[in-house]
């Protein structure tokens, strides 16, 4: 059951990576796709974050929260990525103070993350 849950967990990190990295691609040359890029990299930190279930929970918390509810450093790091890539779409398509907002998190979260043992 460990070995199924951690099998899943790692598909959620290699498919956040994945999905970071082609969402990285579509901002680039493309900025009336932004809105569309920021939705999507909320739905991929939603997957990764849990489902509908447990994302809102995860990112309603604060970050140090946050971080130990995920407690895992490689999801934690696809999470800060995906923030990232929205922060990029969030100001390629004109929402600045939204972009900085999610900068923040992310910076808060990798500072959390930073003092897992």
């Amino acid at each position: 059951m460990l070995t199924e849950r951690r099998d899943y967990i790692l598909r959620l990190i290699q498919q956040a990576g994945a999905a970071a990295r082609r969402l990285r691609e579509r901002l680039i040359g493309e900025a009336d796709s932004a809105t569309e890029v920021a939705s999507e990299a909320d739905q991929e930190i939603s997957t990764l974050l849990g489902g509908p279930a447990t994302a809102p929970l995860i990112e309603r918390v604060d970050a140090v929260t946050a971080v130990q509810l995920i407690g895992d450093k490689e999801r934690i790091r696809a999470w800060i990525e995906l923030l990232a890539v929205r922060a990029e779409a969030l100001v390629v398509s004109g929402a600045a103070a939204d972009a900085q907002r999610v900068r923040e998190r992310a910076d808060a979260v990798a500072a959390a993350a930073a003092r897992l043992p």
